[in-house]
């Protein structure tokens, strides 16, 4: 899902970064190692962090890519989607997008 500022009808400016929460089943396919993130561009500064929703503990990283693109990516189970169907966190009150599922996979 792409959020906050890019995702929402509030605007954003040059400066705005990609707020991005992949929801996965493998959520350590994207903390463990961090070369998938050269399939997007060229990594300048990778920042390893961490996010806590609903008492839990989360991977998170920083990434600014070449040309100072700058993508906060959060690495979720799909049960903590499951978990906000009835009750949205506020980061998604500024606006959110789904940006790919597996049902759009299967027709590309």
């Amino acid at each position: 899902l792409l959020q906050g500022s890019r995702a929402g009808n509030s605007g954003f400016d040059q400066f705005s970064d990609y707020d991005v929460a992949v929801f996965c089943t493998e959520p350590s396919a994207f903390t463990d190692t961090e070369n998938w993130l050269l399939q997007i561009g060229d990594v300048w500064v990778c920042v390893k962090e961490k996010i806590y929703v609903s008492n839990k503990t989360f991977h998170t990283r920083l990434v600014i890519f070449s040309g100072g693109i700058k993508v906060d990516f959060s690495f979720l189970p799909l049960q903590v989607l499951n978990e906000m169907k009835d009750h949205l966190p506020e980061d998604y009150d500024r606006g959110y997008r789904v940006l790919w599922t597996k049902e759009t996979s299967q027709k590309a």
